[in-house]
């Protein structure tokens, strides 16, 4: 291959593409080794089209196409709608294994005779690490990835697992099996792994309720009074720090807790069907000023940064200058120059980080279709299953307690799967010794004013 009008050979070179690119011709940056003859690189235009589709469980082939198996894409439903209801890998696949659901690998024998990893003592022997594998397959979405392994020379055959940066996705290659909606939401779950308590049950907002304060999450509290089970949330530091209390409770009682968020997204469900228009305005412009408010601050950081980074060239430079002039000695300079390349390599990788942060803000949108599309599937839920909960809550933002009149007040932020937070979403617990109720955004500053 030619770089640049030098000649190089393919265990010299390496190629990237960022981002997800569809069929046709995309940019394509080609990087070759200091270890070769060439070092640098290039870019160049590519057509480009999609290898062939990995046959992911759940599909079948059909003229060289992928299509949806009928027989196994039932299953493959049901595996994320019972994460989405907040079970784990573990528990789904015991839920499979009760059920008494053929694994993959027994199917595969069944229908071809393939014996590779067949368990005849378990043909339904359903695992997690199984589990968690078809939760986080693209192809589900219908889309085809390529360049998920490497390796890294011709002579060298061990495989690599290329990072999601790496990869290439070609997207609606095939028809699809689970919903984008579905499939964004178990990710979101997923990122937000959690146990469930000593009692074997888990908790309704687990991996989901986090401190105002310190950002860590509130952990589920057991505790038995006048013969009644009671349940409440914690700030994790506030007890797990080894007798160090490194933050406040943030107590909140589970069905206080439950109560209000159910309220909340009744409220805004209504709000959304009723006033569409209005509720995707609303979203549209609360997103521009945030991430015009996170773009600001990170391009002033990005900019004070770049300037340090050539402000520290040119120091080193002095420096260099200075010691073959004989002014600075090889001790003193190496100290100095040392000193000065570390803050460099810090600043470089903040630099890096911001880059990240500010191409974010650029390209981040809010998806107010799929929010929308999630509202006309359910009309205002009777109660708060795991499943409602999962499908529309992103995360509940918990704020210490204050006391005003005799009153117990406690803000509750939530937010919303694809849309962040609204400004309807602001709830207010409010406490008064027997007496309890719950507030809605609006009603805060009258309250906070009583």
């Amino acid at each position: 291959m030619e770089l640049n009008g030098t000649t190089i050979n393919s265990s010299q070179y390496t190629i990237s593409a960022t981002g997800n690119v569809n069929a046709g011709t995309a940019t394509v940056t080609i990087t070759a080794r200091e270890s070769g003859d060439y070092a640098g690189s290039a870019s160049t235009t590519f057509t480009i089209s999609p290898a062939t589709p990995t046959l992911a469980w759940g599909n079948t082939t059909q003229d060289g196409q992928l299509i949806v198996d009928e027989e196994t894409a039932p299953v493959v439903r049901l595996i994320y709608e019972l994460c989405v209801e907040g079970n784990g890998p573990g528990k789904i696949a015991r839920i499979l294994r009760e059920r008494e659901i053929k694994t993959p690998r027994t199917l595969d024998f069944l229908r071809t005779g393939r014996s590779d990893h067949y368990d005849p003592d378990s043909p339904c022997g359903w695992t997690s690490a199984t589990v968690a594998g078809i939760l986080s397959k693209k192809e589900y979405l219908g889309h085809t990835v390529n360049f998920k392994t490497s390796r890294k020379s011709f002579k060298n055959k061990k495989t690599i697992h290329n990072p999601e940066e790496k990869q290439v996705v070609f997207e609606n290659t095939h028809e699809a099996i689970v919903d984008a909606e579905i499939w964004d939401v178990v990710q979101k779950i997923r990122e937000q792994r959690h146990r469930p308590t000593r009692t074997g049950e888990t908790a309704l907002f687990a991996g989901m309720v986090f401190c105002a304060d310190c950002g860590d999450r509130l952990n589920i509290h057991r505790a038995t009074q006048d013969g009644k089970t009671r349940y409440s949330y914690v700030c994790n530091k506030y007890r797990n720090c080894r007798g160090v209390q490194k933050c406040t409770a943030h107590y909140i009682r589970d069905y206080v807790l439950e109560e209000l968020v159910l309220d909340n997204l009744r409220n805004v469900i209504a709000y959304a069907r009723d006033y569409e228009q209005e509720f995707v305005q609303q979203i549209t412009d609360n997103t521009l000023a945030e991430q015009m408010k996170a773009q600001t601050a990170a391009k002033r950081r990005l900019e004070k940064q770049t300037r340090r980074i050539a402000e520290i060239d040119a120091i080193i430079q002095r420096l260099y200058e200075d010691n073959i002039s004989g002014k600075l000695t090889d001790e003193r300079f190496e100290k100095m120059s040392a000193a000065y390349e570390q803050e460099q390599k810090k600043l470089e990788a903040d630099t890096a980080e911001l880059r990240k942060t500010v191409e974010a803000c650029e390209s981040q949108t809010v998806n107010v279709k799929s929010f929308l599309k999630l509202v006309r599937s359910y009309i205002e839920p009777e109660q708060l299953t795991p499943e409602v909960l999962r499908m529309f809550v992103e995360k509940v933002i918990i704020h210490e307690a204050e006391r005003a009149n005799g009153h117990r007040l406690q803000q509750v932020d939530i937010h919303y799967n694809f849309v962040g937070q609204v400004d309807m979403s602001v709830g207010v617990a409010k406490t008064a010794r027997l007496r309890r109720s719950i507030i809605t955004g609006k009603d805060l500053q009258q309250v906070q004013g009583a």
